[in-house]
């Protein structure tokens, strides 16, 4: 027979489990909300740098390059791409620069809407260019000294 001693030993004990219980639920809840905090926080903070990044007066020689090259290399009259038989050091940079976004993306660090939301509208992608744009640029045969992202 148990005696008050051990019952009382016992209801402390379920009482305790039952605290632990509930404090584990809190921690829970407040580390999953912390999570997403982070990620939204990272959600906003990563776009930016990114823009920021392809802003850069840096990346933006490496883009003015890599058209040049396109252009001099892989378009022909009438809108027609020829195969480029190898990429320059600055057309990797920016194929990579959109390939780390992909895998961002990939990896739900970013989601597409967000890229939407900051890239294009920064860079230019959103301006609408119109194909007579490219005929323009292919006439000129220069990049040099021009800023094409912001005309």
């Amino acid at each position: 027979m148990p005696t008050p001693s051990d019952i009382a030993t016992g209801i402390g004990a379920i009482w305790a489990a039952l605290a632990a219980r509930r404090q584990a639920q809190v921690t829970e809840r407040t580390l999953a909300q912390q999570n997403e905090t982070t990620r939204l926080n990272l959600e906003v903070d990563l776009p930016t740098k990114l823009a920021d990044r392809l802003e850069s007066p840096h990346f933006l020689s490496r883009r003015r390059e890599a058209a040049k090259h396109l252009i001099d290399n892989a378009l022909v009259e009438d809108d027609a791409m020829v195969e480029v038989g190898r990429f320059n050091r600055a057309a990797f940079d920016v194929a990579n620069f959109y390939d780390e976004l992909g895998e961002l993306q990939r990896l739900r660090a970013l989601q597409a809407e967000s890229v939407w939301a900051s890239l294009p509208s920064r860079s230019g992608a959103k301006s609408g260019h119109r194909p007579d744009d490219l005929r323009r640029v292919r006439a000129a045969k220069s990049c040099e000294g021009r800023d094409l992202d912001r005309e």
